[in-house]
């Protein structure tokens, strides 16, 4: 059987006045493959993906990319080392930490492979 790709989103609108946090919930076995995210004005705002218990147990402190231009991190830049496999229902957490520079209108996405 050959997986189905799927991409989730994640939108934080506005600026940042401090860190803001958003969850998904895996509504399938799938494994998570790679995130981009983007902010809509140049910043140095970073992101953290984890679980409810790490909430930086697969990327810690990466970079938003700026001016709509979205920063890849594949799995091989994981904390993990690799593909992070998860089951239905777990919650995976997402949290932008504004920095000296705000960022705004920040998008978040999360590719996954079933399975």
């Amino acid at each position: 059987m050959q997986g189905t790709n799927v991409l989730a989103m994640m939108h934080i609108a506005g600026a940042l006045s401090g860190t803001v946090t958003r969850k998904f919930v895996v509504p399938f076995n799938a494994s998570l493959v790679s995130v981009q995210v983007s902010a809509g004005a140049n910043t140095n705002s970073e992101l953290d993906l984890g679980t409810t218990s790490d909430g930086d147990a697969y990327i810690d402190g990466t970079a938003l990319g700026a001016s709509g231009a979205p920063v890849t991190v594949a799995a091989s830049s994981f904390l993990t080392g690799g593909p992070v496999r998860l089951r239905a229902g777990d919650t995976l957490v997402a949290s932008v930490t504004k920095g000296s520079s705000a960022a705004s209108d920040v998008s978040i996405y999360l590719g996954f492979t079933e399975g």
